[in-house]
């Protein structure tokens, strides 16, 4: 795995991931499965001339250009799991970090791979989390409100 440090400004840097010997297995996740068909919907619905969907996409898009682009090249490292984390430890294999040294020296590189490791972003993370729970019971009575007008347009048809 390389991962690559690329400058952005003179305090922010993007990090980058690059899988070495990526087996690819055979067979596809349910995870997979469930990302490649939410983007497939997500690019039919931007492909909209008009209507919800269009909207839909145009706000959610204008919400993904708020992310911190520390947070968009995270996507790009792999998650650990069980048994990378075991392979990793017994093959003891390094990871490159290439970066411009004319750029970034290499104190800096240490304290950003720091800060992505999740030193930082955590405390924003957490308080994020802890507001999202709190919000929970103030949304999930709006949640239900499409189902108890489908039943109820259901039942007025029935009956």
């Amino acid at each position: 795995m390389r991962l690559f440090l690329l400058p952005i400004s003179t305090r922010r840097s993007l990090i980058y991931c690059q899988r070495l010997n990526k087996q690819l297995s055979p067979k596809t996740t349910f995870a997979d499965k469930i990302t490649t068909r939410a983007s497939g919907i997500w690019l039919k619905w931007e492909k909209a001339e008009k209507g919800w969907q269009k909207k839909v996409t145009s706000y959610g898009n204008t919400l993904f250009q708020t992310i911190p682009h520390e947070e968009w090249g995270l996507k790009s490292i792999p998650p650990i799991s069980k048994r990378r984390t075991e392979e990793e430890l017994l093959d003891k294999k390094h990871v490159d970090v290439i970066y411009p040294a004319s750029v970034i020296n290499e104190e800096r590189v240490k304290e950003a791979l720091r800060r992505y490791s999740g030193d930082e972003r955590q405390a924003f993370h957490t308080r994020w989390m802890w507001g999202s729970i709190a919000g929970m019971p103030a949304t999930a009575p709006v949640a239900l409100l499409p189902v108890s007008a489908l039943l109820r347009s259901i039942a007025t048809s029935i009956g």
